[in-house]
């Protein structure tokens, strides 16, 4: 996705709302979410730092 970004709306602009890149962007910030805060014991926040937000 962040590829995707820079090759096909990074050269119409860099605000995302002028150059339609506003989708990309929600998905990217939605996987974040789900890396970090995902599925408990397996979660990024698990791994690193051994505590799971309740």
């Amino acid at each position: 996705m962040v590829a995707a970004q820079f090759i096909a709306h990074i050269p119409e602009g860099l605000i995302p709302i002028l150059n339609g890149g506003e989708l990309g962007l929600l998905y990217v910030a939605a996987f974040l979410v789900l890396i970090v805060y995902g599925n408990g014991r397996y979660s990024l926040e698990h791994q690193v730092l051994n505590r799971e937000i309740i």
